[in-house]
């Protein structure tokens, strides 16, 4: 591709730092080990705005001994429009188990679900759970990655999910989630505190204007070496700087609800150098933003998170 889109700015000088698998593991457990309950909603953007599925959610994260070296995991959904007479749940993932000294490796968290996924994970709570490598001549690789924005209070976080079918069709997915003191089904009534369930439900935009001004802040940058910097930059805007043009021919845009805003490639771009990311305007002075990048090689390079205030 001709244009990469991305933020611009320079490392930090003394930023650099070697992270650790128990760091991956340890900061995962503090701000991801909840029982999350929200929505998951489902827009395939290039064929029409409106939602294409929507479920409620439970995601069950919960040490599994006292040391907390092992991590249960289990997914279940069940309609938006749930009642008391709705049994049970519509379809389940895991348990999975977890632990440290087999899952948390050099080059990120192996979780049960993925083999060549793995998790890097930010000290602030963000994350991105993504593909290590893309694989150009296997039919069943499905080209996706999921990234998490979490909230300061870290009672909230946003995952995002970016990616294409089979038949190479770009999707995305918006889940807003929010912690409950158990994974019991809520009663139907409840749709959402931190977040309002039915206003993520709404159609994408077809446009939508970035906050005006010029935007600085700092981002963290994490390798699959477990290599971390961090760097002073400068938003790019949701296109990262790529112009109408590299939009028109090779990238899309994603309006969703809640102010988030994503790029991707409009076809899957293996063999190319390219990059996925979500900008999430918070206020019209302060702009977050987790971007991931891979090599024309299919290797992911790395993922980042930053934050960036209006200046000017």
């Amino acid at each position: 591709m001709a244009h990469v889109p991305d933020t611009q700015g320079q490392e930090i000088s003394g930023s650099r730092r070697q992270l650790t698998p128990h760091d991956m593991w340890v900061w995962n457990d503090v701000n991801h080990w909840k029982h999350w309950h929200g929505i998951w909603v489902m827009w395939q953007p290039l064929l029409s705005p409106a939602v294409n599925k929507a479920n409620r959610c439970i995601r069950s994260l919960r040490a599994d001994n006292e040391e907390r070296t092992r991590l249960y995991h289990r997914n279940q959904w069940f309609p938006v429009e749930d009642d008391a007479k709705t049994p049970g749940y519509t379809w389940a993932y895991g348990p999975w188990i977890m632990e440290e000294a087999t899952h948390s490796l050099p080059n990120g968290i192996w979780h049960g679900d993925k083999e060549d996924f793995r998790i890097l994970q930010f000290e602030n709570g963000d994350l991105g759970w993504l593909q290590l490598e893309l694989k150009p001549d296997d039919p069943n690789c499905v080209v996706f990655g999921e990234v998490h924005f979490m909230l300061p209070d870290k009672n909230g976080r946003a995952p995002v999910i970016l990616g294409y079918d089979k038949d190479k069709q770009l999707g995305a997915a918006l889940m807003l989630e929010e912690t409950l003191e158990s994974d019991d089904k809520p009663p139907p009534a409840w749709h959402g505190t931190v977040w309002e369930q039915p206003r993520a439900m709404a159609q994408l935009e077809q446009s939508r204007d970035p906050p005006q001004g010029k935007f600085i802040g700092k981002e963290t940058i994490l390798t699959t070496s477990l290599v971390q910097t961090q760097r002073q930059a400068e938003w790019n805007g949701f296109t990262g700087g790529v112009g109408n043009q590299g939009l028109d021919n090779e990238y899309a845009l994603v309006h969703m609800p809640y102010n988030f805003t994503a790029f991707a490639p409009a076809k899957p771009a293996i063999g190319k150098e390219h990059a996925f990311g979500v900008s999430w305007v918070m206020s019209g002075d302060e702009v977050r933003m987790i971007s991931w990048k891979y090599g024309a090689d299919g290797k992911l390079q790395h993922v980042k998170s930053g934050t960036y205030y209006k200046v000017q």
